[in-house]
């Protein structure tokens, strides 16, 4: 199953693999809010830059992306031990950012970033609790 993107709102893209569409899981902090017996409310506020801008060729995304799939094991579907991770090359986006605890809109694509380029990891939607689907696609 070779990688592919599909494009969402502002031109922006999201990656697939198969029947999977995968997602950056963002550090999490969690702050509970209050008791409620034998439960509780919980918010929790990112931990970990999520602000990317992925850099991937929509001409040939397979070859901008790297797969490594491992043995499923008890959890497939936690951020641990997603059995799939997709390596992909990003840049932040510095004038994307979080106002009251809420990312604001994507920014149109194509955008460029002057912040160097780093890889991240993509893992199955499902694995990640706060996570990034939709990326604006840099300008390279």
């Amino acid at each position: 199953m070779a990688p592919r993107i599909s494009r969402w709102f502002h031109d922006s893209i999201a990656v697939e693999r198969g029947p999977l569409i995968f997602s950056y899981g963002i550090g999490e902090s969690w702050v509970k809010l209050c008791d409620r017996g034998m439960t509780a409310d919980w918010q929790v506020f990112p931990a970990t830059p999520w602000n990317y801008a992925l850099s991937i060729d929509p001409a040939s995304p397979a070859k901008s992306i790297a797969v490594t799939e491992t043995e499923v094991g008890e959890g497939p579907f936690t951020s641990r031990h997603a059995p799939v991770r997709l390596s992909v090359k990003a840049r932040k986006l510095n004038e994307w950012r979080a106002e009251d605890g809420v990312a604001n809109p994507l920014p149109q694509s194509p955008i460029a970033s002057d912040q160097p380029e780093e890889t991240i990891m993509l893992i199955p939607y499902a694995a990640a609790k706060l996570r990034i689907t939709a990326f604006p696609q840099s300008k390279t």
